[in-house]
Order: C-alpha cells, then sequence, then structure tokens
C-alpha cells in the first residue's frame, strides 16, 4: 500500500511531537533525582530550566528639570510603581532590578523627555520559549514628581501606587494590587487581578478589576466602580454613584445631597447609608432576600418583602439597587 506525501508528513510531525514531549518527561524525571524538592511548581520549573544561575542586582537613577503641570508616562513589562510628590521642579526616578543574570541584563529600561513630559519605557527582551515564567526578575520603580503633575502609568505585573497629586491620575495593572491617596483630579483605575482601593479624591474616580475588592474612601466626585470577584465599600462620597459586583455585596455611605445611585451585585447584600433628611425617588429590588428601608417612603405600587418602590422626602434623583442573592437594606447615616 503506497502512503501519500501528505500521509508521511503527519506520521513525521507526530514522530517530532512525541520525541519532544519524550525529552521534557525525561528532563523532570532527571530534576526530581538531581535536584532538592521543590518548594513549589514554580521552584519546580527554575530548577528545570535554569533559574540557579547568579542573581544580579541592578539600580538605575535619572533626574529631569521639568516645570509644574507637565506629565509622566510609564510602560513596563514587569515591576511595582510607587510615584510620589515633592517640592521640586524635577522628576526622580529610581529603578532596582533583581533576578538572575540572564533575566537582568535583558530587561531594558529606557528614559526620553519632551519639554516637561518624562517618558520610562521598560522592556523585557527576551525569546525564550518559557518567557512567562517570570519569578527570576523583580522589578521596582520609586518616582518623584512635583505635585501639579499628570501621570499614566501601567505594568504588567506588578502592585500600583501613587500619593499626593494635583492632577489627573490613570494606573494600570495586569497582575497587582492598585493605592492611590490624597489625588486633585479625575482618576482612572485598573486591575486585572487585583484589589483597589482609593482615599481623599477630589474629582472623579472611575476603576475596574477583574479579580479583587473596590474601596473608596473621601471622594469629592462622581464614582463609577466595577469588580466581577469582589466586595464593594465606598464611604464618604459626594457625588453620582454607580457600582457593580458579580462576587460580593455593596457597601455605600453618601455624604451631601443626592445625585443618584445605580447599584447591582449577582451575590450579595447591598446596604446604603444616607441622611435622614435625603430625597430620592426609591427603586430597590431583590430576588433571593428583603428590602427594608428605615425612612420614611410614600410607597408607589403594591408593597412585598423583596421590592420597594417609592419617593423619600417628596422624591429626587433615584437611588437604584438591584441584587439576585442578598438583602438591601436603606439605613440612616447615625
Amino acid at each position: 500500500m503506497k502512503i501519500s506525501t501528505a500521509a508521511w508528513a503527519k506520521i513525521t510531525a507526530f514522530i517530532i511531537i512525541g520525541a519532544l514531549f519524550g525529552g521534557v518527561m525525561v528532563m523532570y524525571s532527571n530534576s526530581q533525582f538531581d535536584a532538592p524538592t521543590a518548594e513549589s511548581p514554580r521552584e519546580e520549573f527554575r530548577s528545570m530550566f535554569g533559574s540557579d544561575e547568579p542573581s544580579t542586582n541592578r539600580h538605575m537613577e535619572k533626574d529631569f528639570s521639568v516645570k509644574s503641570g507637565g506629565a509622566l508616562h510609564l510602560e513596563t513589562d514587569a515591576g511595582d510603581v510607587d510615584i510620589e510628590s515633592w517640592d521640586k521642579e524635577e522628576v526622580l526616578v529610581k529603578v532596582d532590578i533583581e533576578g538572575s543574570d540572564r533575566r537582568s541584563e535583558r530587561f531594558d529600561v529606557k528614559f526620553s523627555q519632551d519639554g516637561d513630559r518624562v517618558n520610562i519605557i521598560g522592556k523585557a527582551d527576551d525569546n525564550n520559549f518559557f518567557k512567562w515564567n517570570l519569578g527570576d526578575l523583580d522589578v521596582s520603580y520609586h518616582i518623584l514628581v512635583p505635585r501639579n503633575f499628570t501621570i499614566k502609568a501601567s505594568t504588567s505585573g506588578g502592585n500600583m501606587t501613587t500619593t499626593n497629586i494635583a492632577g489627573d491620575v490613570r494606573l494600570e495593572t495586569s497582575g497587582g494590587n492598585v493605592s492611590v491617596s490624597s489625588i486633585d483630579g479625575v482618576v482612572t483605575i485598573n486591575s486585572s487581578g487585583g484589589n483597589l482601593d482609593a482615599r481623599k479624591i477630589k474629582g472623579s474616580l472611575k476603576g475596574e478589576t477583574s479579580g479583587g475588592n473596590v474601596k473608596a474612601t473621601t471622594v469629592q466626585g462622581d464614582v463609577d466602580v466595577e469588580t466581577s470577584g469582589g466586595e464593594i465599600d465606598l464611604a464618604s462620597i459626594e457625588g453620582a454613584v454607580h457600582g457593580e459586583t458579580s462576587g460580593g455585596g455593596v457597601t455605600l455611605t453618601l455624604t451631601g445631597e443626592n445625585k443618584g445611585v445605580d447599584l447591582h451585585s449577582s451575590g450579595g447584600d447591598i446596604n446604603i447609608f444616607v441622611s435622614d433628611s435625603i430625597a430620592a425617588n426609591l427603586e430597590a429590588s431583590t430576588s433571593g432576600g428583603k428590602v427594608r428601608c428605615e425612612l420614611p417612603i410614600t410607597v408607589k405600587g403594591e408593597m412585598s418583602d423583596d421590592e420597594l418602590r417609592g419617593r423619600i422626602n417628596g422624591g429626587g434623583n433615584v437611588i437604584r439597587a438591584e441584587t439576585s442573592g442578598g438583602d438591601i437594606r436603606i439605613k440612616t447615616i447615625k
């Protein structure tokens, strides 16, 4: 029987794949006898693929003369980022890189300046097949800027903090927590796998995370936050509020007048604390609990345990709360 060219190609490919798989398994088997027992799968891969090389510590420091009102732009493939202000018209950047010789030497940080804008780009120049194993590389940025400055920063693998900035702040990480405090400006924070924490914000706040809790305290502006897997805790908010979670509860303490509230949860309770003089049209419903309101309310339609609609203190902007798996409580601030 004659075998076609296409069939021979498939057989050859199968043999090559089998040989590669067998080689990896042999390497793994040998590592069990030649190397100490790994404390974790990550440590195990390090011993298998050359992470026992010498460690290198690198420190870089750059400073730039700028004027207040400038901007910082940071993009990095890895690393924690800490940004804060000082009383000088300078940007000071300190970068620490620690890891195996191979990892450390292939992580490149470039700096540039365009007027009062400072740019920082950190790149991992590594084409290794197992590039995702970044356990051998630890990068951290500590940056000082004038207080009146705009910040835009992103990292593919680390925590981010920014403190005491009078300007818009935008932070994004693919693998860590984000914390901002004492910001006079618009704040936008995003994480694919961590918690969000915002405190003392004079401006609007927008935040989104796919895997953590959201906490905001003392925000003088509108708040729009979402999480796919955590709790939302909003305290001392003086603006319109939108909050949505697929995996936790929501707590809101609203100060000042009601500028509109829209809260949703797929798996938890919703607790809303307001002053006893708040004016609102309440629209609250739950599929798995009860609705309770401590304030006097003029009910619209029929009353039921799982739905409440009506006017509080004559009515006003809508306070909407919906949950599929918990109770809803509207309470007065004590």
